[in-house]
């Protein structure tokens, strides 16, 4: 909410300022402005200022300018990661016990992606190299983002932060990122054999893992905040399960 809202609120008190010329121009009211003695106001239907106005139309470029910029950023993530998961989609195949497509790949891999068909991807590599209860840990962390449609909250999360004061943005991205592990690391704890075999896995994959940009709409178990997210379910597992000796 914190990161979408200065979007929102903007988007409202604008939408809230051309509602009278909405109303004209749909039907529900007459036209306000023939109410108006000339004095400059908003309205969809009349300009407020000369058009021949050279402020006017700097202050029009610029504001077009910047929407086209972000809805093309966006745009393009959306495009990058459809195409991502595409090719996951050509280069893996149905695994024989798990619901999962398992890469042809050398490399460890272990992500979720997509936003209308999402799927999780793990590596050949990492299939045969995990133990199958760290394995199930993997999965369950994965199905866990599926679940939570987490890379859709991803995709809006960074595009519609873009009003943000950059330093702030970045720091309540960084906030949001370590949260979705975390609640997906707890969703597998309570699925896959607790919190200690939770972060022990996490430990596992990541000294496997070589790190790459991954786009938009693409969760992984080894994302961010793995110091964080291991000592967070170290804490919770000292006060919540006993340690066998």
């Amino acid at each position: 909410v914190w990161l979408v809202a200065p979007a929102l609120i903007g988007g409202g008190l604008c939408l809230l300022s051309f509602m009278p010329s909405l109303f004209s121009l749909f039907g529900f009211a007459p036209d306000h402005c023939s109410v108006h003695d000339g004095h400059l106001h908003l309205c969809l239907i009349h300009p407020p200022l000369p058009v021949d106005s050279s402020t006017l139309q700097f202050i029009l470029v610029a504001l077009v300018g910047v929407t086209v910029y972000f809805i093309g950023a966006s745009f393009f993530d959306l495009l990058r990661a459809h195409k991502f998961q595409r090719t996951l989609m050509v280069a893996s195949n149905p695994h024989e016990t798990y619901p999962i497509r398992v890469v042809d790949w050398d490399m460890p891999l272990a992500l979720s992606a997509g936003i209308r068909c999402m799927k999780v991807f793990i590596s050949s590599q990492l299939v045969e190299t995990l133990p199958p209860k760290q394995l199930e840990v993997v999965i369950a962390h994965e199905q866990a983002h599926l679940s939570r449609r987490d890379p859709l909250r991803d995709f809006v999360a960074h595009a519609f932060s873009f009003a943000h004061i950059p330093w702030l943005r970045k720091g309540l991205l960084m906030d949001f990122d370590l949260a979705t592990e975390q609640a997906c690391d707890d969703l597998a704890a309570a699925k896959a054999g607790g919190r200690l075999h939770v972060a022990d896995t996490i430990l596992a994959v990541e000294r496997l893992f070589i790190m790459r940009r991954l786009p938009s709409m693409v969760m992984s178990i080894s994302g961010s905040n793995i110091t964080a997210r291991v000592e967070s379910l170290l804490a919770q597992s000292s006060t919540c399960e006993p340690i066998s000796r």
